[in-house]
């Protein structure tokens, strides 16, 4: 148990000294030394640098940094052209979340208010094939009922015709 609070603290120790790195307000000059040793030496602990990087610039965003720490980050933290560039990136990337969010926001409340979409509805391959189908139905019945069907009135017509075919009636 004493073992992991040992490196838990030893972890924030570590954490705050790449923070202070990053700011220029390190000034144990052993320790800055090590750290960019470090740098150059090992790629997890460089990892570990762009994640305290990108946590520094979202705190500047959200106005999270103290005085001190905000004037050490624009004149020491942003001299490297590189973490401008991540800075105004990071900054594009959250006005473009931020622009897509409301706009999701305001399609669904619009999705939530109408009763019945049918620019939806008319969207769907089902309903297009139904609808297809309904229409070939249609036409054939318009094609059956104008040609082949037949009233009772015009059957006995039809048999009346057929049973006098060569002869007047006489009586009507």
């Amino acid at each position: 148990m004493e073992q992991v609070e040992k490196k838990g603290k030893k972890d924030l120790e570590k954490q705050k000294a790449i923070r202070e790195y990053l700011l220029g307000a390190l000034s144990n000059k052993a320790e800055m030394r090590r750290i960019e040793e470090k740098i150059l030496l090992d790629d997890d602990f460089v990892e570990e640098i762009a994640v305290a990087e990108d946590e520094l610039i979202d705190e500047y965003l959200d106005g999270a940094l103290k005085p001190s720490e905000q004037k050490s980050f624009d004149q020491y933290f942003l001299n490297a052209p590189e973490r401008k560039q991540k800075l105004r990136l990071i900054r594009d990337l959250r006005k473009y979340a931020a622009r897509s969010e409301k706009q999701t926001v305001r399609q669904f409340t619009k999705e939530k208010n109408a009763f019945f979409d049918w620019r939806r509805l008319i969207s769907l391959p089902t309903f297009r094939l139904a609808a297809a189908a309904f229409l070939v139905l249609l036409f054939g019945f318009f094609i059956w009922w104008s040609v082949f069907y037949q009233s009772k009135v015009e059957k006995g017509l039809a048999e009346l015709q057929l049973a006098y075919r060569g002869q007047r009636p006489t009586e009507s």
